[in-house]
């Protein structure tokens, strides 16, 4: 059976076959070749290529393929300059709402009103604004991508209205959650990731990739350089997911973070127990984030707390250094945001909050 969107399969013969289209007849009926391999990673090394090749289009002539094909082929060339992760979800984009729409219209058939349709489906699926958003954003980079090259006749998103983002609520604990958290975690085997995470604001993916060699307890400092995700698994063997270590979400996200010397005893601790080369580690070896969260829920059920996401402690360890006094500036450094913008408009609310408790000050001065 062919794998979904790439048309390759398995032979009786044992061999992979991959077909791609090199031209279309009068009709509008693709015409096929095939390549061949012992496996499907090399089929699919020998196919794209070809692919980009046969859907090339002449000067003077007229794209004539499918707008999913056209589709297909974009993404292989994005991929060569962006993260695998955001590859997966562009993928994902694509084959749950994109394609299934307008994958099948000739790419040169298509016109603003399918545009305007497929956008006014999305309403009606009951999507989030922020997932319609990224499919919207995705299918406008896609079309205007597609008319510069020719292979639809005009971008047919231009006018398109896209959703303005919508507004991000933080979730924290509360002082006394915090030190209820970090009481049940010291008591536990494997609570010492959510202790890590409330003083350093790490993300889940960054704190398990990170490695004794990235912790440098004579400078106290650890530095962030990489991050561990499930991904989607592209070969033809094992499971449907697989485990990446990559790098960080963004350049802004390389950076040296600070430890608080209440860190530095339990962390000299567990590097003496030599348990393995990660500091969070899952029977001597990474410990995913799927596992961390886990262990982080167990903790809550201990502590008698509300169901937060693991996600909450870095917001946590934000809410404290603002409420200590602790300038944007320097904040967005550590929480390795790419603009001190993106600080501002996550942490709204609870900045006013602080200014305003700053302002109160005054009063005292006037009495």
């Amino acid at each position: 059976m062919p794998r979904k969107g790439e048309n390759i399969s398995k032979r009786k013969d044992n061999r992979w076959e991959g077909r791609y289209i090199i031209g279309r007849r009068a009709d509008g009926r693709a015409i096929y070749r095939s390549v061949y391999g012992n496996s499907y990673s090399e089929v699919r090394a020998k196919l794209l290529p070809l692919k980009m090749e046969a859907m090339k289009t002449p000067a003077g002539e007229r794209f004539l393929g499918t707008f999913g094909e056209y589709a297909e082929l974009w993404l292989v060339e994005k991929a060569r300059n962006i993260k695998p992760s955001t590859r997966d979800h562009y993928l994902r984009c694509l084959q749950n709402h994109i394609l299934p729409t307008l994958g099948r219209r000739p790419a040169q058939q298509l016109c603003p009103q399918d545009a305007s349709d497929f956008r006014a489906g999305l309403d009606q699926k009951g999507l989030g604004g922020g997932t319609i958003r990224n499919i919207l954003r995705l299918l406008g980079a896609l079309t205007k991508r597609a008319a510069l090259t020719g292979a639809i006749e005009r971008d047919i998103c231009l006018d398109m209205e896209i959703p303005t983002p919508p507004s991000y609520k933080t979730e924290a604990l509360t002082l006394s959650e915090q030190k209820r958290v970090e009481r049940v975690a010291l008591q536990s085997e494997n609570g010492f990731a959510a202790v890590l995470a409330l003083y350093t604001g790490l993300r889940i993916g960054e704190l398990c990739a990170l490695r004794w060699e990235d912790v440098n307890l004579d400078a106290r400092v650890i530095t962030v350089n990489k991050t561990v995700q499930r991904l989607r698994n592209h070969d033809e063997h094992g499971a449907l997911t697989v485990i990446n270590i990559g790098a960080p979400k963004s350049e802004s996200a390389f950076r040296v973070v600070p430890l608080p010397d209440c860190l530095l005893p339990q962390l000299h601790h567990l590097r003496a127990q030599g348990k393995g080369d990660y500091v969070i580690s899952c029977r001597g070896g990474l410990a995913e984030p799927r596992v961390v969260q886990y262990r982080f829920e167990r903790l809550l059920q201990l502590a008698a707390l509300r169901h937060v996401n693991f996600h909450a402690l870095r917001h946590t360890y934000a809410t404290r250094c603002m409420e200590l006094g602790m300038d944007v500036t320097t904040l967005s450094k550590l929480l390795g945001h790419s603009s001190v913008k993106m600080t501002l408009d996550i942490y709204t609310d609870s900045l006013m909050e602080h200014r305003m408790q700053a302002v109160r000050l005054l009063d005292k001065i006037a009495a």
